[in-house]
């Protein structure tokens, strides 16, 4: 359900067609790359739904183990072949970027189905965000379409360095510090 979710979040996103060029072939195999991340989330990370899955938030939090890029291209490959390769590239630039020496949440995806309430993702957004400020933590997350900066800025993120995939789109990461628990955006 979640995997479906994605698909059809992110079918056409910048990043999403630049690992699958072809759309005939991303239709063909983003669901069984979807349902692979889907999968490390559960195991290493954590996944939460809204409204009986037409929206979902995948995050990892700050003592979380998470799968090198090498290991999610080695576990990707069965599964969607040279695919691999640029979701691979993708991984290791993410990788490289990511802020350490300081525990944080790393909020890694948010999809919500076309056509559902934007409300789902802020819901989603903000539940995050109040376990974080809970905790003390900063959260981390990379954005890479207008929509989801504008989202970013409304919560109180500040924009980060950008950077972008070889000869492909932009990523515009973010981070909010922790605010007192019970304040919002």
């Amino acid at each position: 359900m979640v995997a479906a979710t994605m698909c059809a979040a992110f079918f056409d996103t910048p990043v999403t067609s630049w690992v699958f060029p072809d759309a005939g072939r991303r239709a063909e195999l983003l669901p069984a790359h979807y349902a692979m991340i889907v999968r490390q989330f559960v195991e290493r990370g954590e996944v939460r739904l809204a409204d009986e899955g037409a929206g979902a938030c995948l995050f990892y939090p700050p003592d979380a183990s998470r799968p090198s890029a090498d290991g999610l291209a080695a576990a990707l490959r069965p599964v969607i072949g040279d695919s691999a390769d640029r979701s691979a590239q993708v991984f290791r630039t993410l990788e490289a970027h990511r802020p350490d020496g300081r525990p944080h949440y790393h909020l890694a995806y948010i999809a919500v189905r076309p056509g559902s309430r934007a409300s789902l993702s802020m819901a989603l957004i903000q539940a995050l965000l109040d376990r974080a400020d809970a905790d003390g933590l900063g959260v981390y997350a990379e954005c890479t379409s207008r929509d989801s900066r504008t989202a970013a800025r409304l919560f109180g993120f500040a924009p980060m360095e950008s950077f972008s995939l070889p000869d492909g789109p932009s990523i515009h990461p973010c981070w909010r510090e922790p605010r007192p628990p019970g304040s919002r955006g």
